[in-house]
């Protein structure tokens, strides 16, 4: 399987390129911020001045804007003050991603629009699951498959390595497929690598037959059966928080542009799902399909 550098270092790092980057992550549970200080040449862990959490799925549109005045008010700054916005574009909620990036463009561009605001450099499209991955690697120093359900039978996941290699890009993950080329299963977790599986909260549906060690072919019975963790939804949300602030990092304010961030969407929303899976109406046989309209005569 192809790998690819998740985080590619820019070299060319300037002083024009340093700045308060604000991060917005509302795809995967609530709603997640925090602030960057991006500065010159820094190497280890990211600069993250300020983080807040509100795991309250619901909340992430009521509380976006307080999270930000509190954030700015805490470090003693201003709007003028941030320099890009660092935004998930999933893979995760439906709504949640569509809050967070209404919300970081409407900001944006505020931003842009405003008198003597020169220093905004724009937006970065930023893969949530695959960032808590890599913070994971890096802490389990060792490969690690980050899963996240997203209904009883479906859910997504990735595979990054501590320093940055997405072995597999965030993807659709189906608990009741056969093992195809093409659709992920609960039995692509054969560990051929020791990596370590992190699961998002609980899941039955996965972790049923994970757990199962006659695993179907092409793997072998008894193949080895990668150890396997959960997260809580605060750990997962700062931990994508500050893969997402070492991705920035790694790349600087020349990766940030105009352009909308484009979400990440690999499966349809619940309702459009139950909408195709239901059964066309049949029409009644005492029921007229088009009932006849009503004639009205014209005086003389």
């Amino acid at each position: 399987m192809s790998q690819q550098r998740l985080f590619k270092k820019d070299n060319q790092m300037t002083p024009d390129q340093e700045g308060i980057i604000l991060l917005i992550d509302t795809s995967l549970q609530g709603a997640a911020l925090g602030l960057l200080r991006q500065t010159v040449g820094a190497h280890g862990d990211p600069d993250l001045l300020w983080t807040g959490i509100e795991s309250q799925p619901s909340a992430a549109l009521v509380v976006l804007s307080d999270m930000v005045q509190k954030a700015l008010i805490s470090q003693k700054l201003t709007l003028k003050d941030i320099a890009g916005i660092g935004v998930s574009v999933g893979p995760g909620s439906f709504t949640g991603m569509r809050i967070g990036l209404s919300y970081a463009y409407g900001l944006g561009h505020g931003l842009k629009a405003t008198p003597g605001q020169g220093s905004f450099r724009g937006f970065l499209g930023l893969s949530s699951l695959e960032a808590a991955a890599w913070e994971l690697a890096i802490n389990a120093k060792t490969s690690v498959t980050l899963v996240i359900p997203s209904t009883r039978t479906h859910g997504f996941w990735t595979r990054v390595s501590p320093d940055g290699q997405v072995i597999q890009k965030a993807s659709l993950l189906d608990t009741t497929a056969r093992r195809t080329p093409d659709v992920c299963t609960p039995w692509d977790f054969v560990d051929p690598d020791h990596n370590q599986v992190v699961v998002f909260g609980s899941w039955p549906a996965f972790e049923q037959k994970h757990r199962v060690h006659d695993a179907p072919a092409p793997q072998t019975p008894m193949s080895p059966i990668a150890p396997m963790d959960t997260i809580t939804s605060q750990d997962l949300c700062l931990k994508a928080l500050q893969g997402m602030a070492r991705l920035v990092q790694r790349t600087g304010l020349s990766s940030f542009s105009d352009a909308h961030p484009e979400p990440l969407f690999l499966r349809l929303s619940t309702a459009e799902e139950q909408r195709l899976a239901s059964p066309p109406l049949i029409s009644s046989p005492f029921v007229a399909p088009n009932p006849p309209v009503a004639q009205t005569e014209e005086l003389p």
